[in-house]
């Protein structure tokens, strides 16, 4: 850990993973926040965890999975959820679960620097007002970063697509999947969607599209991100360990600054979507959401290892 990080908040789904696979079966900690937070403790960032799991065995088994990470924890006591992924020979991942979302938006002592929520957590009644809360209550200082993650059994379209532009009307940083970005506008390529979130405020976006690399963007211009060649192992957190890396390189130099003043631009946008695609391709060459260690990333984007936050 780096304590002297800013610190970073992140609100939402804590979960179990059971992927059935060729080999068999098995049972790992997992949610798009959850992985984001792991993502960002990972690489020294101290970081809050707000989110629910029940104390029974599936919850140690989460609770374990952020300790050893230095996860600060704010659990909402219930019933632990479970996502079952069924792989496929790709390595992608089709999914059905059984969740359980309905606690109160955190109440921090420290404000963060960064406050992060998306996926089932910003969308899923009752619990989904968290996240507008959040956002609402949060000081101007605060960052504000938005995953939709979109799970669309979970959802009803048309509340889902209110949440989703209530919660973009208030964010800074905005990641959305080449999936998600077809659900929410269809028949709207990615520069036009990149244009949307642009015009309603957004200060960096982007989208994320496989192997075939990303597009973030500013109102300064944009930068296509060619994703590193790897060996896929699987693709689950790989669109989680993309927006902690994302996060991380913001957290250095002057990438807060940048965002919080509109002053984004080509250099930074070309950095820390460097940074954000190196630590997704560390993700994928490995089975389940396992995001990169400080060395890793530190070889995967071939930086100095003078630079603290790295080292």
């Amino acid at each position: 850990m780096n304590p002297s990080s800013p610190p970073a908040l992140v609100l939402g789904e804590a979960l179990i993973d059971a992927v059935v696979d060729a080999a068999g079966s098995r049972l790992t900690p997992g949610g798009s926040p959850m992985n984001v937070a792991v993502g960002l403790a990972r690489l020294g960032v101290p970081v809050t965890l707000a989110t629910q799991f029940g104390d029974d065995e599936y919850g140690r088994l989460i609770a374990a999975h952020l300790e050893k990470d230095h996860v600060t924890v704010d659990r909402a006591d219930g019933r632990t959820s479970v996502a079952r992924a069924e792989l496929n020979a790709d390595g992608s991942a089709r999914y059905d679960f059984d969740i359980e979302w309905d606690r109160d938006a955190p109440v921090t002592a420290t404000v963060p620097a960064v406050a992060h929520t998306g996926s089932i957590g910003a969308f899923l009644q009752p619990g989904n007002r968290a996240a507008a809360d959040l956002f609402r209550q949060l000081p101007p200082s605060t960052i504000r970063s938005f995953d939709p993650n979109i799970r669309p059994a979970l959802l009803d379209r048309e509340v889902a697509l209110e949440q989703f532009h209530l919660l973009v009307g208030r964010a800074h940083v905005v990641k959305l999947s080449d999936e998600d970005a077809e659900w929410i506008h269809p028949g709207v390529d990615p520069d036009g969607v990149l244009d949307r979130l642009l015009d309603a405020g957004v200060r960096l976006a982007a989208i994320t599209r496989g192997a075939a690399g990303s597009v973030i963007a500013s109102a300064a211009g944009r930068v296509e991100v060619p994703a590193p060649s790897v060996d896929v192992a699987d693709t689950i957190g790989a669109g989680d360990a993309f927006m902690s890396g994302l996060l991380f390189a913001l957290l250095r130099g002057d990438g807060l600054r940048r965002v919080r003043d509109a002053t984004v631009d080509a250099t930074t946008l070309a950095r820390v979507g460097a940074v954000a695609a190196a630590s997704a391709a560390v993700a994928v060459s490995r089975p389940g959401a396992n995001p990169p260690s400080p060395g890793e990333l530190l070889a995967a984007t071939e930086e100095p290892a003078s630079d603290p936050r790295i080292a």
